[in-house]
């Protein structure tokens, strides 16, 4: 059994510390799209229970559009199989891959103009909620100049040393694309629409941050990734007396000590 500890010079302390798996994020075709126009929505669940799922339903909502009622929002979905249908994933099966796939049209699907849906709303789901369903996944629809980001995810990340950071980044047009890494240029593509790079994290235990700048000329787009690349972790023995929790020395200092078997590294955040 693994114990870590660790003394912390700090009058008052907020302790955090998160688990979570990553959820299930969908891939949404053309990139860039209008409400009236058609589009593809494909759920990779390789790997996860939902792979299980003979059927599989599209459950939408938008968020800024509360009094619509989506025709196929029905549970569970096989009590009216005419309403639902529309909603219905093919599932493909590739090569040990599983995926959902759907194809609509948000104005059909919705019954709403197009003047009227802005944000998006979607999730994947069984015949019944007790069959399994993804996390929401809430988009915007686009309306002008436009930076998509599909990866990385999110603004923060641990990394291990000698991991990369996949940039991939699409703009509704024309763009120059600059990657920066603590203000300092790591490049610069300009005149294209897709960005891709690969960038190699650097593993001297702080804090660094990279950010993405696109801009047709007259409007610019950012979006900013910072990580920590995990360090090597002390084994080192609990100093006697100390027991699970927060151990005050005096009231400006404390020793944490944590019971975690199954981790390598813990973050506290104060």
């Amino acid at each position: 059994m693994k114990k870590f500890y660790l003394l912390i010079f700090f009058i008052f302390q907020i302790l955090w510390v998160s688990a979570q798996s990553a959820a299930i994020t969908p891939t949404i075709q053309p990139d860039f799209f209008s409400p009236d126009e058609q589009i593809e929505i494909t759920y990779d669940v390789t790997g996860n229970a939902l792979s299980g799922l003979s059927d599989a339903y599209l459950w939408l909502w938008l968020p800024d559009n509360t009094s619509a009622s989506i025709p196929s929002n029905v549970n569970p979905a096989n009590t009216n199989a005419t309403a639902t249908n529309p909603a219905k994933f093919t599932k493909v099966e590739n090569g040990g891959q599983v995926f959902f796939k759907i194809s609509i049209t948000l104005t059909d699907f919705t019954s709403q103009p197009k003047e009227s849906i802005t944000k998006v709303g979607i999730l994947l789901k069984g015949n019944d909620w007790s069959d399994g369903q993804t996390t929401d996944f809430v988009f915007d629809i686009t309306s002008g100049y436009a930076l998509k980001v599909v990866s990385p995810i999110g603004n923060f990340k641990f990394y291990n040393a000698g991991a990369t950071v996949k940039f991939d980044a699409s703009a509704s047009e024309s763009s120059e694309f600059t990657l920066y890494h603590d203000d300092v240029v790591v490049t610069s593509v300009n005149a294209v629409t897709q960005f891709d790079y690969s960038f190699s994290v650097v593993a001297d235990g702080a804090a660094h941050e990279l950010y993405l700048e696109a801009t047709n000329g007259t409007t610019t787009k950012s979006f900013k990734h910072a990580y920590v690349v995990d360090p090597q972790s002390e084994i080192s023995p609990i100093p006697s007396g100390l027991k699970n929790g927060a151990n005050y020395k005096d009231a400006t200092s404390l020793t944490l000590v944590l019971t975690a078997p199954n981790k390598s590294n813990v973050y506290v955040l104060g």
